[in-house]
């Protein structure tokens, strides 16, 4: 009898595009509407705590889905943590591993070592919380053992490519979703404000709130949301890996709107931006970080026309999206039905493969089964998450078998791989193992200061000070008015760096050379470049060192000192351990936020603000902001004071003096009554030393 082969194929695209999941829902509408991985948190230590999150038997769950749908999964450990919750951590920690989680998004570096440590087999991915927007920072975090890096929202295009073409690291960027005025890990606003730390997962978003740069009741802090679907291409092109979707606090429909729009984009069709905008905009959209264009065409609020957009219909269709499976997952099928021999199907995920027998075929008595009449039931998989791509069908003539018996076999093969493919595949777990350090309370010595301009600088006090801390670019051009001071300067760079970092590097270089030794860093990428050049490193309030790991990591790593998160109670500080000098803040005007886009533009032109302004909040405080090095800063409107307090400060090496915008004949005074130990009766704060933050 003849014998006959036939063969289907189909091909698939290839590219990640990477869904928040704030609740199981959303995975669903996800994993439904294309996205090949998810991220989400647990109920705690991630980024967005407010959002449902999932218990462990939830995350288990949704485990399960995304492996039988080919998807992958992120959980988030991405903020820093207390002494208090490390076992609450390593719980998380074990949790992933016992389910495999395909990788972990962190912004703590004591996260990071404990991960690194107990789940070895798990890849670490450095969260838009680390401020990585430089190659240096990237590099630091492939040197550290990172996978991947999550840049900050506010890199360029080009910005991406000169990451991408000097370091080998997956890059990962922001593709849509809600914007923060703030660089990410550099908001301390809803912390300071009502005790809700950005960067604990807990902000209450106050930057959407009237904070005015001129006009009344405007919202001079809010942004637009990003869009960028349009633009994949463009952020492949630069060297993009993970298109990221923001909106853990999203409902499930937006979530299955934004992967829907991102997959038809990545697939090379039409994406839908009228559903986009339908389901959640703030006046619209913004790409312009992107092309280097910050401005006030990208600020934004959520207006009645945005929040009516999304009609009941519309999210109703798009819930349906996501109600039934769908065939992501591509099959190879093979069927043998031989004269005289039992039936046999195969089907193969590529990996895993399913045999089922059926009956022995009987002669034809009228029609024979043919070719096309066994495929149509052997591909039937409507209603799976099976679609086959491969089909080879081996068949001897004149013979039959009932349609039964055809549906029977399918069924039961794809039970049977749909089983396969759903077990958790569990990885190493390596339980932590307690250094032997000891603890040792540390004593004060001193104080230290930090100076924005040169100008401030009341050269016949300096004694009173170990080391002073002077602003880059002052140093540059005041260096041989301090050289008798070498021994104590201390270089202060900015903590933004976006597109500067060659530039910052030779201005480094130029004071290293001239004899400054000392680098005070506020951005990890300081850490690569001041070892590069061979400074000795100092670390600043903007690493947020929040726990004893994080210190120990740098303190092997190389720094000398440090300055403790300025988000730590006088509690917590006092149990901290390491061995390095710690300090803390003492006086200043906080900075709250770290933005690329200023907010007084507005209102104003650069030309008329000169790059010194200020915001007025709905209270009428008055939030100084002041510009440089393509950043602005914006500042607690109350100076942090502590020189009544000081004798309620444990564990502390030395206390920070912050100069940022007073004239040097304030700085005078300030030095002056902080040496007398003077408790002030104008309006200070004592920052979040007493209150702490959720």
């Amino acid at each position: 009898m003849n014998q006959k082969t036939i063969t289907q194929s189909t091909t698939a695209a290839e590219c990640e595009v990477l869904a928040p999941a704030g609740q199981p829902e959303s995975v669903l509408a996800a994993v439904r509407n294309g996205a090949d991985s998810i991220y989400l948190g647990m109920h705690a230590l991630n980024a967005r705590r407010s959002a449902k999150n999932f218990s462990y038997d939830q995350l288990e769950e949704a485990v399960k889905f995304c492996r039988l749908n080919s998807v992958r999964v992120y959980v988030t450990l991405n903020t820093i943590f207390f002494d208090s919750e490390r076992e609450e951590l390593i719980d998380c920690i074990q949790a992933g591993c016992e389910l495999g989680v395909d990788a972990f998004i962190v912004q703590d570096l004591g996260v990071a070592q404990l991960v690194k440590q107990m789940a070895p087999d798990i890849p670490l991915h450095g969260s838009t919380q680390m401020s990585i927007h430089t190659p240096s920072g990237a590099q630091l975090l492939k040197d550290w053992g990172f996978k991947r890096v999550v840049l900050a929202r506010e890199m360029s295009l080009r910005e991406i490519a000169e990451v991408a073409d000097r370091v080998d690291i997956e890059l990962e960027a922001f593709v849509h979703g809600a914007l923060c005025m703030c660089v990410s890990g550099q908001c301390y606003l809803s912390g300071m404000l009502g005790g809700r730390s950005a960067n604990r997962g807990m902000c209450a978003q106050p930057c959407r709130l009237p904070f005015s740069a001129g006009r009344k009741g405007a919202c001079d802090l809010s942004l637009k949301d990003l869009s960028a679907v349009e633009r994949v291409d463009e952020l492949r092109a630069a060297g993009v890996c993970s298109l990221k979707i923001e909106g853990r606090m999203k409902r499930p429909e937006y979530v299955a709107a934004a992967v829907r729009a991102c997959r038809d984009a990545v697939d090379g069709r039409s994406p839908d931006l009228e559903t986009l905008r339908a389901v959640f905009s703030r006046s619209g959209f913004t790409d312009s970080y992107l092309d280097g264009r910050p401005g006030p065409a990208m600020f934004g609020v959520r207006e009645k026309q945005d929040v009516v957009a999304a009609s009941p219909k519309l999210l109703k269709q798009l819930e349906n999206s996501y109600q039934k499976p769908v065939g992501r997952v591509s099959v190879s099928l093979t069927f043998h039905m031989r004269d005289g021999l039992p039936c046999e199907l195969c089907l193969s995920d590529g990996q895993n493969t399913v045999r089922v027998a059926g009956r022995e075929p009987e002669p034809a008595l009228r029609v024979a089964l043919d070719e096309q009449k066994l495929m149509q039931s052997l591909t039937k998989f409507g209603g799976t998450v099976f679609s086959v791509q491969d089909c080879q069908i081996t068949l001897d003539e004149g013979l039959s078998l009932p349609v039964s018996e055809l549906n029977r076999m399918r069924r039961e093969a794809v039970e049977q791989l749909t089983e396969l493919r759903g077990q958790v595949q569990p990885k190493r777990f390596c339980p932590s193992v307690e250094d032997s350090l000891d603890f040792s309370m540390q004593t004060f010595c001193g104080l230290r200061g930090e100076f924005d301009r040169f100008e401030q600088i009341p050269l016949d006090q300096i004694d009173l000070f170990d080391w002073i801390a002077v602003d880059l670019d002052e140093l540059v051009s005041n260096i041989k008015k301090l050289d008798r001071l070498k021994e104590k300067l201390i270089i202060l760079p900015p903590r933004g760096m976006f597109g500067r970092e060659g530039e910052v590097k030779q201005k480094f270089q130029q004071l290293f050379e001239s004899g400054l030794k000392d680098l005070l860093v506020l951005n990890l990428a300081q850490l690569q470049l001041g070892r590069e050049i061979g400074f000795r490193l100092h670390g600043g309030f903007s690493l947020n060192l929040s726990n004893t790991e994080s210190i120990r990591y740098l303190e092997q790593y190389g720094l000398l000192d440090c300055v403790l998160s300025p988000e730590l109670t006088l509690a917590q500080i006092r149990s901290l351990g390491g061995a390095i000098p710690k300090g803390i803040l003492v006086y200043g005007h906080l900075p709250l936020m770290l933005t690329r886009n200023c907010p007084v533009r507005n209102a104003k032109s650069c030309g008329e603000c000169a790059g010194k302004s200020h915001l007025t909040d709905r209270k009428g405080l008055r939030f100084e902001v002041r510009c440089r090095g393509g950043c602005s800063e914006l500042y607690n409107p109350a100076p942090l004071w502590m020189a009544d307090r000081m004798r309620e400060v444990e564990n502390i090496s030395f206390g920070v003096l912050k100069f940022t915008y007073e004239s040097q004949y304030q700085v005078r005074q300030v030095i002056e009554k902080f040496q007398q130990k003077v408790k002030l009766d104008e309006h200070i704060t004592r920052g979040l030393y007493y209150r702490g933050v959720e």
